[in-house]
């Protein structure tokens, strides 16, 4: 890195610093009445300064996917468009409980619709049911 760059990622920090402290004094000017320190957030340590300069350096290469991002039986339904629930995200959606329901979030390639299924009763919630559930 130049020294020009260094000196822009210089100014680009204390720029940064200097939006944080306000938006610090806003908050606490509304919620406390009261300035509080904000210590490490204020003044980054060289190591923050030297990981945000490597990750501010352009890269050559695009890292490759560590996985195939699809499942076959979501790109046959996607294919197919077919009028069936897989799950969503590429099909890499994994069941999970929430207050006594095994949920599972799925996509309808057919309707172009995500929704929520409950596993125990195989049957699709509206919104506002996956909301309730959930909240």
């Amino acid at each position: 890195m130049s020294t020009t760059e260094h000196d822009m990622l210089v100014v680009r920090v204390a720029a940064l610093e200097q939006a944080l402290r306000r938006l610090h004094d806003e908050c606490c000017t509304i919620k406390h009445q009261s300035r509080l320190d904000l210590g490490p957030m204020i003044a980054p340590s060289e190591g923050a300064v030297l990981n945000a300069r490597k990750l501010l350096e352009p890269t050559s290469v695009a890292p490759k996917p560590s996985r195939k991002l699809t499942t076959p039986e979501y790109d046959a339904a996607v294919t197919d468009k077919a009028d069936r629930w897989v799950p969503a995200c590429g099909g890499q959606e994994q069941p999970f409980a929430c207050k006594g329901f095994r949920l599972l979030y799925c996509f309808n390639p057919a309707q172009g619709r995500h929704a929520y299924i409950d596993l125990d009763r195989d049957v699709e919630l509206t919104d506002v049911e996956a909301a309730e559930i959930m909240s």
